[in-house]
């Protein structure tokens, strides 16, 4: 079964698979607060159109244009996102680089879920290029 849920989104949902599809450019990523570089970007992992690598966080001075595409799902018990971010100047068009981010989550036990997590970015020249991977555990009581 396939549901559209408006432009740029769809999900295909299954007896133990689910998929969402996103594609897009967000209006405003920064916040109203200032630095000396320009406005705060907020850091929001958890949604589409971040930057995982923390390479933006604050805005450049020609603004920020975040194009990209996700994808995110359930396999089983395990969910997963990916994405891919290509980053340019709101104004003059210079390129600042490019981004893939991927996780898997998958509950370990009742009350124990282990995530990892990878940030890929590469800067084309406008800064420099990085990569995380995080490892973590989630206990709930």
């Amino acid at each position: 079964m396939s549901t559209c849920h408006g432009v740029g989104a769809c999900s295909a949902l299954g007896a133990a698979m689910a998929l969402a599809l996103q594609l897009g450019a967000p209006a405003a990523l920064a916040t109203e607060s200032k630095v000396e570089s320009g406005p705060v970007v907020e850091l929001r992992h958890r949604y589409e159109g971040d930057d995982w690598a923390d390479r933006f966080l604050t805005t450049p001075k020609d603004g920020l244009d975040d194009r990209y595409l996700g994808a995110e799902g359930k396999l089983g018990k395990a969910a997963w996102v990916t994405s891919w971010h290509d980053f340019r100047a709101d104004h003059g068009g210079r390129h600042y680089g490019s981004e893939f981010d991927a996780s898997l989550g998958y509950p370990l036990c009742a009350h124990l879920t282990g995530l990892l997590k990878l940030a890929d970015y590469h800067g084309d020249g406008f800064g420099t290029s990085e990569r995380k991977l995080w490892v973590s555990l989630e206990y709930r009581y």
